[in-house]
């Protein structure tokens, strides 16, 4: 295998992640684990802010985050299922989010700040 497989098989995930089509998820997941989330987009239900999370492989995501109408940052982190959260970045550092509710593709969930969210869960 070349050395570089590695690289060439995430960055082409990224690519088929952003140049992809995707719906909005028809079943209700009860906890991350169902949800799917490879190949999935969050998208943050908000009037201020913009977070959109896709999850581009097993194990990472690019996280597009600013403020509506402002500048926007798109890091790639790694993320994590560990007992009932969901872990973006090393050891959760981006954020942790525990799964509270789903409904007609849409999830609510809390941050580890205990702040409340709602996303758009969009599936390919």
């Amino acid at each position: 295998m070349h050395r570089h497989a590695p690289v060439r098989t995430f960055l082409t995930a990224v690519a088929a992640s952003l140049l992809g089509s995707y719906a909005l998820a028809a079943e209700e997941p009860k906890d991350w684990k169902t949800v799917g989330l490879p190949g999935s987009v969050l998208i943050l239900q908000s009037q201020s802010k913009v977070e959109e999370i896709r999850f581009v492989g097993e194990g990472w995501a690019v996280v597009t985050v600013g403020a509506k109408g402002g500048p926007l940052t798109g890091p790639i982190f790694p993320w994590s299922i560990e007992r009932d959260r969901l872990k973006i970045g090393k050891d959760g550092e981006y954020d942790q989010l525990q799964l509270v509710t789903s409904s007609g593709g849409r999830l609510k969930a809390k941050r580890r700040s205990g702040e409340a969210v709602e996303y758009q869960l969009l599936k390919p």
